[in-house]
């Protein structure tokens, strides 16, 4: 695409991730050049793209038949537009492929105890996919990935992370169930892809907080001091980028002053100081990026929270959310049979819009569920579908009404349980039973 005249806006970019086949021997050398010939086959055959739609057919492009399993049209960060026209946008093109190794093979190839992290070579087919199916508030997802696609942009123009004080830190938190970790590790895939022109290797290590604290109290502070080596001898290989993932990260750099308060053993205070050490010297690593989750901010050490760039609340799903959820359920049951018809259930916006002009539509009805399950955490609502068929169908085949039927019992009987008050934690009906 020719340049923008000086003084005009440039065009936005339109990423465009092409998955390989697996059966393609893939080199880093033949990504720039297999790039400039989907740009021109998209050139030649579309006028416009949707956002968010997957092309698996190449018509009489021979090397894209043979070479590419399916071009996804991902998103123009921080845009909402849903269909772009290909003269307004520069096409990015990020080619991949992904890996079917499994976790341990990944650790015992880099040398590092499977006990204290597990180590997953990136794409991974096992996280391919997560990211669409995540559903957050909107502008949630944008702005992470506003942030991988600057990363992505600053990295090319060579900045020095240091002079602007970026700490390669981010921190997810909020309550539980809300699906945190999966949006690290997705996140974590989006870079692998978006950085597979740069980087002939990219891997997730994720540490095992629980692990690192030795039996032998005072050796733990001295096992995060290794296992940070171990981490700073695998980027001394520039062709590697690592996303490391410290899930609840409060269990390893809780607040130094509550323990101090609450006479806890100085061993915890020795972890804390060798992880903060350790995430300090990351700094000045352009080849590592560190993500964090947490259920309990509160409760991290100031320190940690100071050198976060992002600290990104990840809430409870919304009705908008929740109807996606469910939605994305229910298509899945049609997509491989169980339910027999298929219906075409429309996005959580169209259906907003349609809740007064059509109240007895499927969409009215899903919808009416969702707003039933605000305050249901994302893995709450992700058993749904399943108690809806164990408590309800018990049916090889069942039709969409039959199973939307079953979706309202399934949901107030979940609402029902919630509000029945809790005794020490049990059921009020089982405390009174036990008498």
């Amino acid at each position: 695409m020719a340049s923008p005249s000086p003084g005009s806006a440039a065009p936005q970019p339109l990423h465009i991730e092409a998955r390989l086949l697996p059966s393609v021997t893939f080199r880093n050398s033949n990504a720039n050049q297999l790039s400039v010939l989907i740009c021109k086959w998209l050139h030649k055959n579309f006028q416009t793209l949707l956002v968010e739609d997957s092309i698996t057919s190449f018509g009489d492009s021979e090397v894209l038949s043979k070479s590419v399993d399916q071009l996804f049209v991902s998103e123009i960060v921080h845009s909402t537009v849903q269909v772009v026209r290909l003269k307004d946008v520069q096409l990015h093109v990020h080619v991949y492929q992904l890996h079917e190794n499994k976790a341990s093979e990944a650790a015992r190839a880099r040398g590092v105890p499977s006990g204290a992290c597990r180590i997953l070579d990136l794409p991974a087919q096992s996280l391919e996919g997560l990211w669409d199916s995540l559903m957050f508030e909107p502008g949630l997802k944008s702005k992470l990935l506003g942030f991988v696609s600057s990363l992505s942009f600053f990295a090319d123009k060579k900045v020095n992370f240091m002079n602007i004080g970026f700490n390669r830190i981010i921190l997810l938190h909020g309550p539980p169930g809300t699906g945190k970790t999966s949006f690290a590790r997705a996140l974590a895939q989006k870079l692998s892809i978006r950085l597979s022109n740069r980087y002939s290797e990219c891997q997730l290590m994720e540490i095992n907080s629980h692990n690192l604290f030795s039996k032998y109290f005072s050796e733990s502070a001295t096992l995060v001091g290794q296992l940070f080596d171990k981490i700073d001898a695998l980027l001394v290989d520039s062709d590697l980028f690592l996303v490391i993932l410290i899930d609840e990260v409060e269990t390893l750099i809780p607040s130094r002053q509550t323990a101090l308060n609450a006479n806890d053993p100085t061993d915890g205070l020795r972890v804390v100081n060798a992880i903060l050490t350790g995430l300090d010297k990351l700094r000045s690593k352009a080849n590592v990026i560190v993500l964090t989750t947490s259920n309990l901010i509160h409760s991290l050490d100031p320190a940690f929270l100071d050198r976060a760039d992002i600290k990104q609340f990840v809430d409870t799903p919304s009705t908008a959310a929740a109807y996606s959820i469910l939605r994305n359920g229910l298509q899945e049951l049609v997509r491989v049979g169980i339910i027999t018809e298929k219906e075409i259930l429309p996005c959580s916006t169209e259906a907003s819009l349609n809740l007064f002009r059509l109240p007895d539509a499927s969409s009215t009805r899903l919808w009416n569920c969702a707003s039933k399950c605000v305050g249901f955490s994302g893995r709450e609502l992700g058993k749904m579908l399943i108690l809806m068929h164990a408590l309800h169908l018990q049916q090889t085949q069942y039709s969409f009404r039959e199973a939307l039927n079953a979706l309202e019992k399934t949901v107030e009987e979940k609402v029902q349980e919630k509000r029945q008050p809790k005794v020490n934690g049990g059921d009020s009906k089982q405390m009174e039973g036990s008498g």
